[in-house]
Parts: C-alpha cells; structure tokens; sequence
C-alpha cells in the first residue's frame, strides 16, 4: 500500500469532475486519461497513471482506491465497491461528492471564521511581545538607576522580564518535553478515551466538539445506508471515521444491538452522551422505513447547528480577545507611568 497523500480540495475535485464525466457517458478509463490530461499535481498524476495501468490490466477501480488508503478512506472505498457491484459508479460517485461538499463548506466556515481572531490574537502578542523586550527594559534600567521604590506591577514586569531573559532554554525545553509526554500519553488508548471523555465535557467546546461530531457521523451513516451498505457494516464504517475516542467507544452498544437485530434506536436513548434528539430520530426512522432520509436529514441538522455554534462561539472570542490584549497593555503602560510620577513627584521636591 501507498503512503501518497492528496489534499482534500484536490480529492474533492478528483470525484467531482470523475463523477461529472460518467454520468456523460465517458467510460472510466477515458475519465481518467481526461482528467489526468488536464492536471498539474505531481502527486495526482502519479495516482492516476497507476489507475490507469491497473484498469488496463482488468482491475476493479475499488480495488485501485486501496492502493492508496491514506487518500480513500473506508467510507469512500466502500461507496464505490457497492457502486460497482450496482453498476451505479456515477451515482456512488455522486454521493460521495455531495458527502465531501459538506465537509468542505464545513472546514471553510471553520477558517473562515477563525481568520480575523488569529490575526488580531498574532498581532496583540507582537506588540505586546515588542513592548516587553524593547520598551519596558530600557525604562526599567532609568527606575533601578534612580533607587526609588518601585510600586508592584512594576516589579512584577522586571522579575518576569529577567526571569525570562535568564532561563527561556530552559522554559522552551520544559514546554517541548510536556508536548511530547502529552503526545505520547495520547497514544495509549485509555488515556486517549479519558482526554476525548473530558473534552466533551468543556463548556462551550464540548457541545461544538459533540454536535461536529454527529454531524460527521450521520452524514456518513447516512451515506453509506442510503447507497445500500448493510447497517452493521455502515456503523462499523462510521465508527472508524469518529475522531473522538469517546464517542466511538459510545458507539459500541449501538452496533451490539444492531447486531442483534435490535436497530440502533434503542440504545442511543440509553447513552449519556448522545443527544436525546439523535435516538427519537433513528426510532422515527426505523418504524417508517426511511433510516437514510432521517439521517440525512440529522445530518444536515447537525451541520448548521455546528457552523451556528462554531460563528456565536468566536463572535465571542474576538471581544476577549481584545479584551486580554487590553488589560496586558494597561498593566505595561501602568508599571511605566507610575515610576515616572513617583520620579517626577521626587525631583518636585
């Protein structure tokens, strides 16, 4: 297997455009050798010669995705080997299109919401940075000079400033070793499950992290059900594709009892983590027969309370932001300025 990476704008376009040519009539060779044409990515191209060469040979076209597991995920690879065995390519490709269509407005409201409080944030700690290292030294060597009391944020910036200055190798090992014990915990899987665990428990961040969460969830639930992937399989899918530990461990009852035979609707209204509004929707689902409308239709539910958290969340963040900025900056200029009324108080006298 490759180890080949591919972004996911160029993946996103990959399916789009390989989707738009069979659904034309293009056979899928053709598709390939059209799109390869058109492209200018090295890794791209290198994935799809080997497409190429392989369908000339008689492979499946699933079976070219496996090559190549760090750009095909399982839920990709799975949609198009029942698209083939359907002999409905072009509509799996489809699907999966519209899957990685909402993940990527998803990821584009992310940043696009992020930009600006980075920005601000990166230039408040340049100045304030700036001011720390070049301004208050030179004004706190004239108060050390001068031999008058100095009042307490005033001594507090000095003892910070030197304390830095004198043992910042030491302060960057210490954070670079707490990192990498942090990482490294992080790969065992008890510690892992309790972290995700409390993560989710945040306020504020744990609702955004949970409702992300599900929305990938049954988005991919959902897209793999409807293109007729059997609910055990689909969860099993589904599961893997979860980045918080947590909630995959949440999910184990749900595929124990569809298993069974049971249906997952039960056992989600037993969770304490999944929403109760998840569990009423699968049981609605189950009952009518149409599972895969009602998870897409969570799915889409999940997706906009997320982007509505994700903006009311950061519209927030920008006035903290300011705010902290603010306060550092006031106590800057107030271990500057009371010194120097003391100093002008003195040579009044």
């Amino acid at each position: 297997m490759s180890n080949l990476k591919l972004d996911y704008e160029k993946l996103f376009t990959l399916t789009k455009e390989l989707g738009f040519l069979l659904r034309s009539g293009v056979t899928l060779y053709s598709a390939l050798q059209i799109i390869r044409g058109q492209n200018r990515s090295r890794e791209l191209n290198i994935v799809l010669d080997d497409f190429l060469l392989k369908i000339a040979e008689g492979s499946a076209f699933s079976a070219c995705l496996a090559v190549y597991p760090k750009i095909f995920s399982p839920f990709y690879r799975q949609l198009i080997v029942v698209g083939e065995s359907k002999g409905e390519l072009e509509s799996a490709l489809k699907r999966i299109e519209l899957y990685l269509a909402g993940q990527k407005r998803l990821r584009e409201t992310v940043i696009n919401a992020v930009t600006y409080p980075a920005i601000l944030t990166v230039l408040g700690l340049l100045i304030l940075s700036g001011m720390l290292l070049f301004v208050f030294p030179r004004f706190a060597e004239i108060f050390l000079e001068a031999g008058i009391p100095l009042p307490l944020p005033t001594r507090s910036l000095i003892f910070g400033y030197k304390f830095a200055v004198n043992f910042y190798p030491h302060i960057f090992a210490v954070l670079a070793g707490g990192a990498a014990v942090y990482t490294a915990l992080l790969s065992r899987p008890g510690f892992r499950l309790r972290v995700h665990a409390l993560r989710l428990g945040y306020p504020l961040l744990g609702r955004l992290l949970l409702t992300a969460g599900l929305a990938g969830f049954t988005g991919t639930l959902g897209a793999l059900y409807a293109s007729g992937v059997p609910l055990l399989d689909a969860l099993y899918l589904s599961q893997g594709a979860l980045a918080n530990a947590a909630l995959r461990r949440e999910l184990d009852s749900v595929i124990v009892s569809a298993r069974d035979g049971k249906g997952m609707a039960q056992p989600l209204s037993r969770s304490r983590i999944f929403p109760p509004l998840l569990a009423q929707m699968a049981a609605v689902g189950e009952e009518s027969g149409a599972l895969d409308k009602v998870l897409s239709d969570c799915a889409e539910y999940y997706e906009q309370e997320t982007e509505f958290l994700l903006k009311r969340y950061l519209s927030l963040l920008e006035p903290a932001a300011l705010l902290i900025i603010a306060v550092f900056v006031m106590l800057i200029a107030a271990a500057v300025m009371l010194p120097l009324f003391r100093m002008s108080a003195v040579l009044r006298a």
